[in-house]
């Protein structure tokens, strides 16, 4: 609801009907060593920390919030996709196309925890680098930790080494030694 809904009527489907309300206000509030930073009355979730500083600067533009909303909204509407058997999300570095899908795999084995279970996830990640930065998301979001294999490892099992692929750390050191 909090990303579906701004203030004023709200609901939500339950297991025995949809609960209608009123949804009467939205804050986001950051407590740091015991002290409060600041509190951002918002219609959004706002996860950047940097685009929190700058909101809580700025609290009065609303075209920046609107904007913010939009595109959260929109996320949370591909996370909450029941439709797709097949997603595709693509979007430029830092648009956070990885939260999403992480937050997806969550989302689909809390739905679907009858059906589905952390067994039924496979992920293909690009190389270790990504694999380490990703491991420990679902656990935190409350899910068990899902199988998950690098493109190299993949590479390798699937041309039975028959081929050498160049690792993602000789990659980037050749790419450095160029520069």
């Amino acid at each position: 609801m909090f990303y579906d809904f701004e203030p004023g009527p709200a609901n939500y489907l339950a297991p025995v009907d949809e609960i209608a309300g009123q949804l009467s206000r939205k804050r986001q509030m950051r407590v740091r060593d015991g002290a409060l930073e600041f509190v951002l009355e918002t219609g959004v979730n706002i996860v950047d920390d940097v685009l929190q500083d700058e909101l809580s600067r700025a609290s009065n533009d609303e075209s920046m919030k609107n904007i913010v909303a939009t595109i959260q909204r929109d996320q949370n509407a591909i996370i909450r996709n029941d439709d797709a058997h097949a997603l595709i999300i693509q979007g430029v570095a830092g648009s956070g196309k990885t939260s999403i899908a992480l937050h997806r795999i969550a989302y689909l084995l809390y739905r679907f925890k009858d059906s589905l279970s952390s067994d039924d996830i496979f992920i293909i990640s690009p190389n270790r680098v990504f694999s380490d930065y990703i491991g420990n998301v679902l656990p935190e979001l409350g899910e068990e930790q899902v199988a998950e294999i690098g493109m190299e490892d993949l590479a390798a099992e699937l041309l039975n080494l028959q081929y050498r692929c160049q690792t993602f750390f000789e990659q980037t050191t050749v790419l450095l030694e160029k520069v």
